[in-house]
Parts: structure tokens; C-alpha cells; sequence
């Protein structure tokens, strides 16, 4: 009996040394991409290897092609607006649940603002909690979700999403 007693104990120690280390892989990319955006604040990263956008869907968004930087096209796992967003601040797309962490986080120090503003706080909240495979009731909203990126990294934001990806768009500094 007493050997069971010692594996489970074994598990839990393991289990918590898990946790430890996620929470502190988590600090310290929170830590990097912090100093990223204080030395990056409105600059786009000349590597991302942007794709060209193609001049028919320029002049069906009436975008004038000086407007964009490139097209990027993220895989499509339920989690692609938040992609883009952590392509383009954080040069990785896997990152993309640290955006999602400070999403929330912004919301949830505005909640009054955001509320009157029209955004259902709690299921924003719950949206921006969810990682792993989620279902199209928690993808990237086009309305809240940008205006939070841009509270987030101080910058305004524009959103386009057809099939062929996401442009970005310019940075203009107000």
C-alpha cells in the first residue's frame, strides 16, 4: 500500500514540475515578446515572407496596392486570426496564445469601456481562454477582436479576410 501511496505522490511531483515549467517557458516569452514591441512599436519585420496580394482582390476591397504590405495566408485551425496577429507582432504564429492571454487580459482591465462599446465581455472572455481545436463559435470575431488588438499593441488595425488570407495593412502612426 505504501508503494502506491509513493508513485502517486511521484505523478503529482511530476504533474507539478510540468506546470512550473509551462508557467515559466510562458514568462519568459510574455518577458521576450514585451521587448519586441518596445523595440518594434509600428514597424512590420521586413522577414515575414509575405505573399503578393493579387490585383483583383485589391479592387473588389477598394485597396489601393501601395496600402499593403503582402497577403498572409495562415493555416487553417479554427485559431487563424490570432495567427496572423502573433505572425506579424511576434514573428511566429505558434505564439499565438500569448495574444490571446493579453487580449484578454486588456478586456478584462476595460471592462466597462468594452461593454459600452457593445462587446459580450464574458463570452470574449471565454473565447480568449479556449486553446487547442475550437469550434467556429470561438474563432477570431471581426468586431471586438481587432479593436482589442489594437488597444493591445497601440496601433490601429484593419482586417480583411476573404479566401486567398489577411492583408495587412500599413501602419500609420496617429
Amino acid at each position: 500500500m505504501k508503494q502506491d501511496d509513493e508513485g502517486a505522490d511521484e505523478i503529482t511531483k511530476n504533474d507539478e514540475n510540468e506546470k512550473e515549467k509551462k508557467k515559466r517557458e510562458s514568462t519568459e516569452r510574455r518577458k521576450k515578446l514585451a521587448e519586441f514591441h518596445r523595440s518594434h512599436p509600428y514597424n512590420v519585420p521586413k522577414k515575414l515572407n509575405l505573399n503578393s496580394p493579387s490585383k483583383e482582390s485589391l479592387a473588389r476591397l477598394q485597396i489601393q496596392p501601395d496600402d499593403v504590405y503582402g497577403v498572409y495566408n495562415p493555416k487553417a485551425d479554427g485559431h487563424c486570426g490570432w495567427c496572423s496577429v502573433s505572425f506579424v507582432t511576434n514573428e511566429d504564429e505558434e505564439a499565438y496564445d500569448t495574444v490571446k492571454e493579453a487580449m484578454r487580459s486588456i478586456m478584462m482591465h476595460k471592462v466597462d469601456f468594452y461593454q459600452d462599446h457593445g462587446i459580450d465581455v464574458d463570452r470574449a472572455a471565454k473565447r480568449l481562454k479556449k486553446i487547442g481545436k475550437i469550434g467556429s463559435n470561438d474563432w477570431f470575431e471581426t468586431i471586438d477582436c481587432p479593436q482589442l488588438v489594437a488597444d493591445l499593441y497601440q496601433r490601429p488595425i484593419q482586417y480583411f479576410s476573404f479566401a486567398t488570407g489577411i492583408f495587412l495593412g500599413k501602419i500609420v502612426k496617429l
